[in-house]
């Protein structure tokens, strides 16, 4: 188990949070649907993906992540390592549910920069918002089966979006 992430979760909220187009919807999550989601996530996942930065450059992405549920399905600890020819990117994700609404912290090791988190999820979507000094990031998080999509899109340090796909048990 990693103890350097760390997410918690609560039960039903109705709280409006963006949703991965920009548009916004509304999650309602129900403590039995959040706990069968997180379930889903207690395994080691690898996969791909590409990373886009600010001067319009873009590099591939192998990443492998892991999670650690605990609290009672409250709190969730996330792993996120990704390399690519150009750059390595080490998160640490560190999250826990209360009353609907996921507060948390992150830290991204290989720069020594860290920061908040806020968002809202439901059966197999969360939906964040990671802040930190001059940095702030909008991730979309979609679990289906054995595949895990993420989006994440940035404002600051010269990254400006990923698109990550992890299946599990590879």
């Amino acid at each position: 188990m990693q103890q350097e992430t760390d997410v918690r979760r609560g039960g039903p909220s109705g709280r409006r949070v963006p949703a991965g187009d920009g548009g916004g919807r509304e999650v309602r999550p129900s403590r039995r649907n959040l706990r069968r989601a997180r379930r889903r996530l207690e395994r080691r996942r690898r996969g791909e993906g590409a990373a886009k930065f600010s001067d319009g450059s873009s590099t591939p992405l192998r990443c492998h992540a892991s999670y650690a549920v605990s609290g009672g399905g409250d709190h969730l600890d996330q792993a996120l390592d990704c390399s690519s020819p150009r750059q390595a990117f080490a998160f640490r994700i560190e999250l826990d549910q209360t009353n609907g609404a996921i507060l948390g912290a992150w830290r991204e090791l290989t720069r020594q920069v860290q920061g908040g988190v806020t968002g809202a999820g439901g059966p197999g979507r969360f939906e964040l918002a990671a802040r930190g000094q001059g940095f702030s990031a909008e991730a979309s998080v979609v679990t289906r089966g054995a595949r895990q999509s993420l989006a994440i899109t940035t404002a600051g340090g010269g990254f400006a979006s990923a698109s990550i796909v992890l299946r599990r048990g590879r």
